[in-house]
């Protein structure tokens, strides 16, 4: 804190350090004598402002930890650390402008409590006294767990998409995947003809559907080709193309443009 007024006042505050019980106690006074004539008026401004920043630089990712640890279970260390830092990127979406902001709506509650207060328990006050801050640390941290938790459970999944996929005898060369507008799918075999009911299934979903990248997932996997062209891939979403690189890799190459891309492969 000593370091922070000077930093951001050019004075130095003293601190008078004592202990009694758990608490430590410091004693804000100026060291000098010479000052502006309305330093003392400004002090608990400034004071508030620095404890401000106090709390959301280095108590924020504590507090963080503890909202984790006392609201969920069973995650270890380094997902701790990895949902927390998720957590502060959610209450910083605009960076340094976010926090600061933040520092500025804590400033102006702790020095409502200067006004009337002599002492401050920093902890104490950051836990209790701004209810509507914490709600927002529980929210970030909420949001935070969502995410990690479908990515994880996501890559899991893409994990075993995988081992099928390697366990799987290839049964064609080369698929063409056309992606259709508004989802779905048609299959084309290397000579750009339909793999209609191919071995007992039917895969031209070029209609849509709402569970289509599944169904487009199992039926390659299934064909296990050793090269597929994607066509059409702007008329996709960005999670379905994701999805089919992370399972497939570089048996998968994306079409640069052709005439395929930009209509139906329907040749019947």
């Amino acid at each position: 804190m000593q370091s922070e007024f000077n930093h951001r006042f050019g004075y130095s505050l003293g601190l008078h350090l004592w202990k009694e019980g758990e608490y430590n106690f410091r004693r804000c006074f100026l060291e000098t004598s010479s000052y502006p004539p309305d330093l003392e008026v400004r002090l608990k401004e400034q004071v508030a402002e620095v404890v401000a920043a106090f709390g959301i630089q280095q108590l924020e990712p504590l507090l963080l930890a503890q909202i984790l640890l006392d609201q969920y279970e069973g995650w270890e260390l380094a997902e701790i650390k990895e949902i927390c830092l998720r957590a502060r990127a959610l209450l910083n979406p605009q960076g340094l402008v976010s926090q600061r902001l933040r520092e500025k709506l804590v400033a102006q509650e702790v020095l409502r409590y200067l006004e009337e207060n002599q002492f401050l328990n920093i902890d104490g006050f950051v836990r209790f006294r701004i209810p509507h801050y914490l709600a927002g640390l529980e929210e970030a941290v909420e949001e935070a767990v969502e995410r990690y938790s479908e990515e994880k459970e996501h890559g899991e999944f893409v994990s075993l998409l995988r081992y099928f996929l390697e366990t799987q005898e290839s049964r064609v060369e080369k698929v063409h995947v056309v992606l259709c507008p508004g989802g779905g799918f048609q299959l084309f075999d290397s000579e750009e003809r339909y793999l209609k009911d191919w071995d007992g299934f039917y895969i031209d979903m070029s209609n849509g559907d709402p569970h289509y990248e599944d169904l487009l997932i199992s039926t390659l996997i299934t064909l296990a080709p050793k090269l597929i062209i994607i066509h059409g891939a702007d008329r996709s979403s960005p999670h379905v193309l994701e999805t089919l690189v992370q399972v497939f890799g570089d048996r998968l190459l994306l079409c640069p443009g052709c005439c395929n891309c930009t209509e139906s492969m329907d040749k019947g």
